[in-house]
């Protein structure tokens, strides 16, 4: 039996995307480790189980996915791996980001069996042998997408936005429709700038399976976005796809094909 370890469970989409990816890759003959067994269970349809009670019959443990190898959270999922090599079980790192490391954590991921990691930019950070797996999530197929999103008329600009800055400009002319992600344990839109008329934003629609989101974005003419996944599966369905910075001095936003080392 695999065991599933990962950023899924806290109702970031793009994380729950690159579950179903491991699955996709490694099976269902597995348990995948969450904070919310019940929920990722119902999505996923995968057996699941909590940090505090992992089988101790494992084949093999899987880390998955996200941009797991930054900051505190690499020296997290460094301490994990190291917990399951002294107990002899393989470990395999796959389709994670790796951002700037230092030599304890890097020597901590050649104990690894396999590396697979999701751009260039991480294979550079990462400097050992690894697969290069460009963002294998993006081949997720879409879900279902409200019908009434194709009758309306004019363009459609949708905004997905891990949060919404106050000086942030949206176009006057279409349908303005925040993508908000969703999860059994977050209230609806409890950030009010969602759907707030202020800032220009029509109506909101909520997600909690990656697929369904993916397919409303290809229903869109124009998409605002700071996600990563929002952004790349808005340019594989063809749209128009602007890529929002926040940084000190105010929010920027500009139509780009593809982020450098992404």
């Amino acid at each position: 039996m695999n065991i599933y370890i990962g950023g899924w469970g806290h109702g970031n989409l793009g994380d729950e995307a690159v579950l179903m990816t491991t699955i996709k890759h490694y099976g269902k003959d597995a348990v995948v480790v969450t904070p919310y067994p019940d929920h990722t269970k119902a999505l996923h349809n995968i057996e699941t189980t909590t940090l505090d009670a992992i089988p101790t019959e494992i084949d093999k443990v899987i880390i998955g996915g996200g941009g797991l190898f930054y900051g505190d959270s690499a020296i997290h999922y460094a301490n994990v791996i190291k917990h399951f090599y002294t107990l002899g079980v393989p470990v395999i790192i796959f389709n994670v980001g790796v951002g700037k490391i230092n030599d304890n954590i890097r020597d901590t991921l050649a104990l690894c069996e396999k590396i697979t990691v999701r751009n260039v930019r991480s294979a550079k950070n990462l400097n050992l042998q690894a697969e290069v797996l460009i963002w294998p999530d993006q081949d997720l197929p879409d879900g279902n997408a409200p019908e009434w999103l194709d009758k309306i008329e004019g363009p459609l600009i949708g905004v997905c936005l891990k949060n919404v800055d106050n000086d942030m400009v949206l176009p006057s002319e279409g349908t303005i429709i925040g993508l908000a992600e969703c999860t059994h344990r977050h209230a609806l839109f409890e950030d009010d700038t969602w759907g707030n008329k202020e800032k220009g934003i029509d109506t909101s629609l909520a997600f909690t399976d990656p697929r369904d989101l993916k397919a409303a974005i290809g229903k869109l003419d124009v998409l605002y976005t700071n996600r990563k996944h929002a952004y790349l599966w808005g340019l594989g369905h063809g749209i128009k796809c602007h890529y929002v910075e926040s940084t000190l001095s105010g929010t920027s936003t500009g139509e780009i094909p593809l982020r450098n080392g992404w």
